[in-house]
């Protein structure tokens, strides 16, 4: 018995030395590598992503289709909303015949680019997709570009925060939504809305009346044309009740009968939370908000 145990512990003697001898002569390994970003092309196979003209490959196939369309899509990450939460501020379209630039807060803006617009916008897909580090880094929100191939599809390529590509593209949807203001503020620089409903006053409801006059805002072009063009959208009735409000819009020495819904989660009445001409109303459906 003894025998047979000095051979065991011989023989694991031998095995400890020559793991030891390998280990001691194993070659240099390279360090860990992450492999290249990828995109998946229509029916291909996944093709790499270099960092200086990230998408150019992905616009360059899809221009050889027939009926190609592509959309861009402006996305805005908060601090508190995840992935498919991000609000999508606005969007581009692109097909071989033209482009168009609509809002994603008011489905009424939307504006056909120029040729130069259109050409700017392809051109941004030949810069950096990669995160530029030296850039200030915004705490609370920032701006990524989604790319989608078609009108209504999901986005098939996402271009981060900071790169390059995305500082372009954001500048140009920049650029063509002050287009978009620039052709409405004459319109927008003389209405006056009036408003009448009921104030949520715990136990009670107290009436209120609310003026908001164009003429006296002190405030950007930006901000007359989104609340002008938010009430254009609205309906001229709509059925009595505590959250509804009744009044007109008069512009250009016309009015017309208004309605508004006192909703502040509604989609619809979300663009009026970026424009301060509307902060009274704002906080109006705020108050009658029920839980």
């Amino acid at each position: 018995m003894k025998t047979k145990t000095a051979v065991v512990a011989i023989l694991v003697g031998v095995v400890i030395t020559a793991i030891a001898l390998v280990a001691a002569n194993w070659p240099d390994l390279p360090e860990r590598t992450l492999p290249k970003p990828t995109y998946v092309p229509m029916g291909g196979q996944p093709v790499d992503i270099p960092g200086k003209g990230c998408l150019a490959p992905m616009i360059a196939e899809l221009q050889k289709r027939p009926n190609w369309v592509v959309r861009i899509d402006d996305m805005w990450w908060t601090d508190y909303t995840q992935g498919d939460d991000d609000p999508k501020h606005a969007e581009i379209v692109i097909d071989a015949s033209g482009a168009t630039w609509q809002s994603a807060w008011l489905a009424s803006q939307h504006l056909q680019l120029t040729n130069q617009e259109r050409d700017a916008v392809l051109a941004a897909f030949e810069l950096s997709c990669k995160q530029d580090e030296s850039m200030p880094h915004g705490g609370y929100e920032g701006r990524y570009i989604n790319v989608a191939y078609g009108r209504t599809g999901k986005a098939a390529a996402r271009i981060e925060y900071n790169s390059p590509a995305t500082i372009r593209f954001g500048e140009l949807f920049t650029s063509i939504r002050g287009r978009y203001v620039a052709n409405r503020a004459g319109a927008a620089k003389n209405y006056v809305v009036k408003l009448t409903g009921l104030l949520r006053n715990d136990p009670e409801w107290t009436k209120k009346e609310e003026v908001i006059d164009s003429t006296k805002y002190q405030g950007s072009d930006e901000d007359r044309v989104d609340f002008l063009d938010w009430v254009l959208m609205q309906p001229q009735t709509l059925p009595k009740g505590k959250n509804v409000a009744v009044g007109t819009l008069t512009m250009e020495g016309k009015s017309r009968p208004l309605a508004v819904k006192l909703d502040r989660l509604a989609e619809a009445n979300r663009v009026l939370e970026r424009t301060t001409l509307a902060s009274e109303l704002l906080m109006w459906m705020t108050v009658n908000r029920e839980d």
